[in-house]
């Protein structure tokens, strides 16, 4: 995970990110038998709750003022350029 977060430089994407990454590979995993498929259910609630819980951040990643950290992370945008 601190390779998504350093990659992307926001913790709210690395946050609902890694699930997904789990989802697919708990998926393929639970598709081929070697895991049940209760632990991808359990993994979808988890992204269902940290994307309500994330709810804030979601909009300010899409108007452009999450807070970023790493160097590929964008600068909040300023409200007096606007």
């Amino acid at each position: 995970s601190l390779l998504v977060y350093f990659g992307v430089g926001y913790a709210s994407v690395t946050t609902m990110g890694v699930p997904l990454i789990a989802i697919i590979i708990f998926g393929i995993r639970a598709w081929m038998g070697l895991t049940p498929w209760t632990f991808v259910f359990y993994l979808l609630i988890v992204e269902i709750i940290l994307l309500w819980a994330l709810r804030p951040n979601i909009r300010k990643l899409l108007n452009g003022t999450e807070r970023g950290i790493s160097w590929r992370a964008r600068k909040p945008k300023d409200k007096e350029s606007e």
